[in-house]
């Protein structure tokens, strides 16, 4: 057993495919089946059955996973420790949902702490929500910003606590929808769901194609009854819609948005749906040593918080 294998069933159970791992491994689809079955019979388990749905974990396959993934894990951390300890170079490692606030820190830390250094190495990954603790749990991220739908905040605790999972709150807020300033709805003195129904929505997901849960949140909001709707990944494609059309956008948070699109403007949902709110954490796993430079970050994005929320005061159902 090698940690080769160790991955590849890692990526078989998150893809549940085969060839989809393979290709996300850059290997071959016959070379991972023949590592995954080979680690089956030297442990003389069965980890995946076959199903028209794609691969799915067994009974067992599931015990191994959490082995996989703890050992990984510290397979990475150590990685890092040791990369750390061998370099100078500043490393910053955050995965965020899509929210213009996280990447305001990021330039403040930039501008305040790392203009002048030789050199550095920032990750900054954007995924969808549900995505965010996992690359904390998988060592993918030392730190994660999330927005969680206030009212499933008990369902997110459990996972949080479970997983060794630090989580400090940052701010609430009711939700944002974007649209152009010279939009047909701003001459509205009051807009109803209704309203909104009658142009597209821009909706984000990931380049595997899988939805973000903000979809999932926004049912209790009628998602589903749009009928014209862009989904896009591309940060480019989603602002040129958003600049030159009718369409609208559902956001958690209306932070920064006049410094990152000039001729976008932002109702509160609240006015529209009222009693739906976010709340917003920063993640890091229990007992997790962070760079010098990630403190920094951390410094920004509370910096960034407090700017916001002197304009945007809390909510009263927190």
């Amino acid at each position: 057993m090698n940690l080769q294998q160790l991955l590849f069933v890692v990526e078989t159970a998150k893809k549940k495919s085969i060839n989809k791992a393979a290709k996300a491994l850059h290997t071959s689809q016959p070379n991972l089946s023949k590592a995954i079955i080979g680690l089956e019979e030297e442990l003389n388990v069965t980890l995946f059955t076959r199903t028209k749905q794609g691969v799915l974990l067994t009974e067992d396959g599931l015990e191994f996973i959490h082995y996989a993934t703890s050992l990984l894990e510290q397979f990475n951390d150590i990685k890092l420790t040791y990369e750390r300890k061998n370099s100078s170079l500043p490393i910053i490692r955050v995965t965020t949902s899509r929210m213009s606030y996280t990447t305001r820190a990021l330039i403040d830390c930039y501008n305040t702490h790392l203009k002048d250094a030789p050199a550095f190495k920032i990750y900054f990954r954007e995924v969808s929500p549900y995505k965010v603790y996992r690359d904390v749990i998988e060592g993918a991220a030392d730190l994660a910003i999330v927005q969680i739908l206030a009212s499933t905040l008990p369902f997110w605790k459990k996972i949080f606590e479970n997983n060794s999972i630090e989580y400090h709150f940052l701010f609430e807020c009711g939700g944002h929808i974007l649209l152009n300033k010279n939009h047909p709805l701003m001459k509205q003195k009051k807009i109803t769901f209704r309203d909104l129904e009658k142009y597209p929505m821009i909706q984000s997901f990931e380049s595997s194609g899988e939805m973000p849960n903000f979809e999932t949140e926004i049912e209790s909001l009628r998602y589903k009854n749009f009928p014209k709707i862009f989904y896009t990944g591309e940060r480019a494609v989603f602002h040129n819609i958003l600049h030159e059309t009718d369409a609208i956008f559902f956001c958690v948070t209306d932070a920064n948005v006049d410094i990152f699109y000039d001729d976008v403007a932002s109702i509160p949902l609240a006015e529209i749906v009222p009693d739906v709110a976010w709340q917003h954490y920063l993640l890091k796993r229990k007992n997790k040593q962070l760079s010098q430079e990630e403190h920094w970050y951390i410094e920004s994005l509370f910096a960034v918080v407090e700017e916001y929320t002197k304009s945007h005061p809390p909510r009263a159902t927190r």
